[in-house]
């Protein structure tokens, strides 16, 4: 069963690479079709996408057995223990899952940011200034295009290399084999995981955009912990206005129908002042200031 989990989160996240390329070529190169999707058929996106994984790793539940073989430390000896395929079939799926897993998505991710390259490309600017920045866009598109494939293909071919080796192993108390489990394999699974967090990465360095958008979330936590702390000193000034004494001074300033919400309080001598300007124009402006004292 660890295996089959394993087997879906590694198919999962790469096909969800796959999609968020074909989002990046939705929006660039299919504008209007871009514009009518929504969060819904994201969602079945994401769903069909844990389900192709789930179907595909779905073999690894009756080709795969636990194996136990010894290893001798210096201190002693352990006993380790292993999921390996154990039917001869085992070279069909070899080629399946290479296929399905790793050079159809491969395949796919380069061909849709060429497109994307291409697409980028053919377009041309009318303003004669603009074309030193058309070619600066097409060398960034460029570049984040090959980062993206070559780190791809860094991060997931190694692991589809060693499982291949694992399937295809035939004495599995050599050295080789040992060290390739108990070493090689651990670091090739991190190393696939890891291909998942590079990518929003290689997006930042790239784009000004995901930079933006970046840096935003990052300040949301902190903008809405400002708001919270403006609501609570205005809902403060509030109640301390409304605790003062009639002999007390309100001065507000009014623009446009809308008051501040700092207003100066002063202590006057018991008389009445009242003092109203009216500026008429075509965006009405209206300094009042009004001074209540009780006699």
């Amino acid at each position: 069963m660890s295996t089959w989990i394993n087997s879906t989160t590694s198919c999962a996240s790469i096909f969800t690479l796959v999609a968020v390329t074909a989002d990046r070529y939705l929006a660039i190169c299919h504008t209007m079709k871009y514009a009518v999707w929504d969060s819904r058929r994201t969602l079945y996106v994401i769903a069909g996408i844990w389900l192709l994984s789930g179907i595909l790793a779905a073999p690894t539940l009756a080709i795969y057995d636990q194996i136990l073989f010894t290893l001798d430390p210096p201190n002693g000896t352990l006993v380790a223990r292993l999921c390996i395929a154990t039917q001869d079939e085992t070279i069909n799926f070899i080629i399946v899952n290479l296929l399905l897993a790793f050079t159809i998505p491969f395949t796919l991710i380069s061909a849709l940011y060429t497109r994307i390259f291409i697409t980028v490309s053919n377009h041309r600017s009318l303003a004669v200034n603009a074309k030193i920045r058309d070619e600066r866009v097409k060398l960034r598109v460029a570049q984040m295009m090959f980062t993206v494939i070559i780190v791809f293909a860094l991060c997931w071919l190694p692991l589809h290399g060693i499982y291949s080796y694992f399937f295809l192993a035939k004495d599995y108390n050599t050295s080789t084999f040992q060290f390739a489990s108990q070493v090689l394999r651990p670091i090739f699974q991190w190393l696939s995981l890891l291909s998942s967090s590079l990518n929003p990465l290689i997006y930042i360095v790239y784009s000004q955009k995901y930079r933006r958008a970046f840096r935003q979330l990052l300040i949301l936590p902190c903008r809405q912990r400002y708001e919270q702390t403006r609501s609570v000193t205005q809902s403060t000034q509030r109640s301390r206005l409304k605790s003062h004494s009639p002999e007390e001074m309100l001065y507000c300033r009014q623009f446009n129908g809308r008051t501040k919400s700092t207003c100066d309080i002063i202590t006057l001598p018991s008389i009445i002042i009242f003092s109203t300007l009216d500026i008429p124009s075509s965006r009405s402006q209206c300094i009042c200031n009004h001074i209540t004292t009780s006699l």
